[in-house]
């Protein structure tokens, strides 16, 4: 019987799916000559967002279509990790940042014209062997990959797998724990002290087990060191199965920015600002917990991440914000007034040699601010809008001055 011949375009359309990016080699190897990929080019069916790739016209081009074939069909060994891998697991969001980067580790870089496409964003290739000895890029692909061990046999692994639709094309990715080893090798250089600080803070979950394996293959001592350093900062609880003493940090000071200070545990020198949110948050929160005559007012309640870092757990914050709302136990006209006054008149008997001053809107009192020393805690009265939304009174100050340290509670 005989089998009808398939024509070009409908094998195209069959091998390769919509939105995602190749190469021209890859269709030369299928058969595609350079006339005949001109042509498609020409009537609509492939478009060339750069020199020497095509891709099926669908939608704008995103990072993931040209980082998934990469990984797939075009045999690149890479793998997003570092910074870009923790935004994906939902690590760093509250993270601003002026321009969109993607981290790619593997043994060797990315083809040139990667950097040639419209993305409006930078790849950053990273060498995964000058990091580890052993758990290489291209070798745990293999594994992931169909007839391999997979992520789900191989639980040692240090790369991880998430589905991206609309096709269920899988994107590769180091795990929480690699990317927390990926992330300060950058420093100083492609992040800074204080984002990596931020980021430590809220990595919570990190599995002991994996990380004495990561670390033990790690050949970075400024890694290891800065690793050691971050964890030990935010008191972490998955870092006590971990014995720092075990692994080789190495001899001789590690000098990593010019003016810093110098932290005697780990021999590494840091900005000397890296501890003025900490410092700031917990002096200001100590001013609070002094102050029980604001617990004690029934019309006032903690919320959002200040009561979640009171009563709960941390949570990472970039700001120094202590929210309150009011809880609807008496009228809100004459409970907030008397309230505040009755706050000012004991806080001056509790807090010895403390300064209140009280901001007011139409004869009531919005704010108090009490100072102490180098510390301030804003006592703020929320303020009901229109459609019954509550918001925050705001100053307009949102900068932290070294000389009096200020905190916003709204």
């Amino acid at each position: 019987m005989l089998r009808p011949i398939e024509r070009p375009l409908n094998r195209l359309e069959r091998e390769l799916p919509e939105g995602v990016l190749v190469d021209t080699a890859w269709l030369r190897s299928r058969g595609y000559s350079r006339q005949l990929l001109s042509h498609y080019a020409h009537t609509g069916w492939l478009s060339q967002p750069a020199p020497g790739v095509y891709r099926r016209p669908r939608g704008a081009l995103s990072w993931e279509q040209v980082v998934i074939p990469l990984q797939g069909f075009l045999d690149c060994p890479l793998t997003v990790g570092g910074r870009t891998a923790l935004e994906l697991h939902g690590c760093a969001h509250y993270l601003p940042y002026r321009e969109r980067q993607v981290h790619l580790c593997g043994p060797k870089p990315p083809p040139w014209w990667l950097k040639h496409l419209p993305l409006g964003m930078h790849f950053h290739d990273h060498n995964d062997g000058r990091l580890f000895r052993k758990y290489r890029v291209a070798a745990e692909l293999e594994r992931m990959r169909p007839g391999g061990a997979g992520a789900k046999e191989a639980p040692d692994l240090s790369l991880t797998e998430r589905p991206w639709p609309p096709w269920g094309w899988k994107l590769f990715l180091s795990t929480p724990e690699r990317a927390v080893l990926e992330l300060p090798d950058e420093l100083p250089g492609q992040e800074t002290f204080h984002q990596v600080d931020v980021l430590m803070q809220g990595m919570t979950r990190l599995s002991p087990r994996r990380l004495q394996k990561l670390l033990t293959e790690c050949k970075s001592v400024k890694v290891k060191r800065l690793f050691f350093f971050y964890a030990g900062r935010h008191a972490h609880v998955w870092l006590k199965p971990i014995n720092g003493q075990k692994f080789d940090l190495g001899t001789g000071k590690r000098m990593l920015v010019n003016g810093g200070r110098f932290d005697q545990t780990y021999r590494i020198n840091v900005p000397r600002d890296l501890k003025t949110f900490r410092d700031i948050y917990g002096k200001q929160a100590t001013l609070l917990v002094r102050i029980p005559v604001v617990v004690e007012e029934p019309c006032f309640a903690l919320k959002g991440g200040t009561a979640i870092n009171m009563f709960i757990g941390d949570f990472p914050r970039l700001s120094g914000d202590i929210d309150r709302t009011d809880a609807p136990v008496a009228p809100r006209s004459g409970s907030f007034d008397a309230a505040m006054k009755r706050i000012s008149g004991r806080v001056r008997t509790i807090v010895e040699g403390a300064h209140i001053s009280a901001s007011q809107l139409e004869g009531a009192a919005i704010k108090l601010t009490v100072r102490e020393v180098r510390c301030d805690e804003q006592l703020r009265q929320p303020r009901l809008r229109a459609g019954g939304m509550i918001e925050g009174m705001s100053d307009g100050r949102d900068d932290i001055v070294p000389k009096r340290r200020r905190l916003r509670a709204r």
